[in-house]
């Protein structure tokens, strides 16, 4: 139902099984109806899917895999992404929605955070919330997903220092955009010009810190206006402490490799679902089982592009999302 977003239920199964009727033509099949499968469906649950994605994706860069590593450290980046919903009372009080001084959105919307391989563009974790849940909610259901010698990046929604505790706890690196919000102790410059600062625990933090946690600092400035606004600082923290290791300058490249995860979100969203508002489904569980369809169909597509890749059949140069999904593929003569 993911591959053919814009077909009924109807039609989809209709495309699964015909070809056992070529097969059998002497023992013919009614086909199933609409309201069997979607009765059938609502029976099976969203268990056997999560089961599904649980055990089907995992990480696929190999040790030579080019772009994927930095300095024997795994890539991977998290990152939280809106999902429409159908506009239902069950998906309304279930996910909840925007509103304004103009009034409410259109659709429901559902939270997922994503943990994505960044040199693979395979997503091996998801968390879906409803719309008013913090994305460092869905960090911490996804930490099991984390393990040592990964380098995680992500933006400036998911810090807290309860969870760099956490991470430095599991042996796994961070590097995050810092908000503008978060107070510092400013401790020692380093020769690289980032420096060494402390985090202090807060009283009132949702997840609190047991101790003081160690970060560096790079602070910088663009002047290319296209990249963002010149002359405003921007702030990046690491728990890579030593400069020696990890320049600044590398790690300020380096983050940019985030955004390797908005690339899976735009393959989602846009190809694989060919541009459709909302997901297809009118329940929360059905939202839910659609929500890992879609990231799950997206893992197949970065499945077969590392395969291509591995049999030496693709370009050079970094892995990337053919744009179209399978068809670009096929008309690529891959």
């Amino acid at each position: 139902m993911v591959l053919w977003s814009r077909l009924a239920q109807g039609r989809v199964w209709d495309k699964l099984t015909h070809w056992l009727q070529d097969r059998s033509p002497e023992q013919p099949e009614e086909p199933a109806g609409p309201s069997a499968l979607s009765y059938q469906r609502a029976i099976l649950g969203v268990e056997p899917l999560q089961w599904l994605f649980e055990q089907g994706t995992h990480l696929l860069c190999a040790p030579e895999t080019e772009g994927a590593w930095y300095r024997g450290y795994r890539l991977m980046a998290l990152d939280g992404s809106l999902f429409n919903v159908p506009d239902t009372e069950a998906n309304a009080a279930a996910f909840g929605r925007s509103c304004n001084q103009y009034g409410k959105g259109a659709y429901p919307q559902a939270r997922a955070v994503m943990l994505t391989e960044c040199g693979s563009h395979a997503t091996v974790g998801l968390h879906l919330g409803d719309y008013d849940e913090a994305e460092i909610h869905g960090a911490y259901a996804l930490l099991p997903k984390l393990s040592r010698g990964m380098f995680v990046m992500y933006d400036a929604n998911v810090f807290g220092g309860a969870y760099l505790e956490a991470l430095n706890a599991k042996g796994v690196r961070a590097l995050f955009a810092l908000p503008s919000t978060v107070g510092l102790e400013r401790v020692r410059n380093l020769p690289d010009g980032s420096y060494l600062a402390r985090l202090t625990p807060q009283r009132r933090a949702v997840y609190p810190m047991q101790r003081a946690v160690w970060l560096r600092v790079i602070e910088y400035q663009i002047t290319d206006e296209r990249l963002g606004e010149p002359g405003r600082v921007y702030r990046l923290g690491t728990t890579w402490l030593n400069p020696r290791t990890a320049p600044a300058k590398e790690l300020l490249v380096l983050y940019h490799e985030r955004w390797e995860i908005e690339i899976v979100v735009d393959e989602i969203k846009t190809h694989l679902r060919v541009q459709q508002k909302v997901l297809r489904s009118h329940t929360p569980e059905g939202v839910r089982k659609a929500t890992l369809c879609a990231v799950s169909g997206a893992f197949c597509h970065s499945g077969l592009d590392v395969s291509l890749r591995c049999a030496g059949r693709a370009g050079p140069g970094p892995l990337e999302f053919y744009r179209g999904g399978l068809s670009a593929v096929r008309s690529r003569g891959r």
